[in-house]
């Protein structure tokens, strides 16, 4: 299939976005202890993933006994596990239904507290974006441009919120799963020789009632191809502003340039799905 994917994975300052350490007051705890906190989410659609699995051991009970994970607990529907460990090192295996498990390792420190999203390949990609689908959507000298919002800290759909390419005035909006979809005019970039003749930049928006507006500037559109963007909204009021760095355009198709973010976003780019 000559086709290009480029799934962009924007996310707004919130807390659990990445691993986070905090550390109270080591008076609050009587026994030495750090707390784990996960958020379970879709790895493609951002959106909260529960009741999931969690099964755990110290790695260093594995080494002694060998037997595998012997300890499990089931996150809330909203995908929420939050426990106390002892300090320790602590191996982790993470399902729900139609998910890839996930393996991964944590240590726990006394008095600290690790927040983190734990993100599930689905075995099978959203209705809207299975390929035959895709497929049969791209046009010539558009983009196909995906997407799903989510709460910044529920990781719950949002509907409703109104998506604007600025540059190329388009808009749409969410629909009650949180996704969105758009045509946006795309122009050729593999024979461009000088950075001067590269088609403007575009910036995508985010608003919502209730929650901070999001925008990502300098955003380049590929046509024939199909991006998919995440976006989490933080509840509150003001604007949060990224921009998708390209590293170097030129003598590298679009779709293969190296990616960078901000400490508010990260972009992916990859081939054909």
């Amino acid at each position: 299939m000559n086709r290009r994917l480029r799934s962009r994975m924007i996310m707004s300052a919130i807390l659990g976005q990445s691993l986070m350490l905090c550390l109270p007051s080591r008076a609050q705890h009587t026994l030495a202890s750090g707390m784990i906190d996960f958020q379970i989410v879709d790895s493609l659609t951002g959106r909260a993933v529960g009741p999931a699995l969690i099964r755990w051991d110290p790695d260093s009970s594995l080494k002694k006994t060998n037997i595998g994970l012997t300890k499990a607990e089931l996150s809330s529907a909203a995908g929420r596990f939050a426990a106390r460990f002892s300090p320790d090192t602590y191996l982790f295996d993470i399902s729900a239904p139609a998910y890839r498990t996930m393996h991964s390792h944590f240590t726990v420190i006394d008095g600290a507290e690790i927040r983190v999203n734990i993100a599930l390949d689905p075995i099978e990609p959203p209705s809207e974006l299975r390929d035959e689908l895709i497929t049969q959507k791209l046009r010539r000298d558009f983009e196909l441009v995906t997407g799903y919002v989510v709460d910044g800290n529920t990781h719950m759909p949002l509907s409703n919120v109104r998506i604007r390419f600025q540059q190329s005035d388009v808009s749409t909006t969410t629909d009650t799963a949180g996704y969105f979809e758009a045509y946006v005019e795309a122009v050729p970039t593999d024979k461009v020789s000088r950075p001067e003749d590269f088609p403007d930049l575009d910036s995508v928006s985010a608003v919502a009632i209730g929650y901070r507006s999001y925008t990502l500037k300098g955003v380049l559109h590929t046509p024939g191809a199909y991006s998919v963007m995440k976006i989490e909204l933080a509840a509150g009021t003001g604007t949060i502003v990224d921009e998708e760095k390209h590293g170097a355009l030129l003598g590298s198709e679009a779709g293969d340039r190296p990616a960078a973010g901000s400490s508010n976003s990260s972009v992916t780019q990859g081939g054909v799905r």
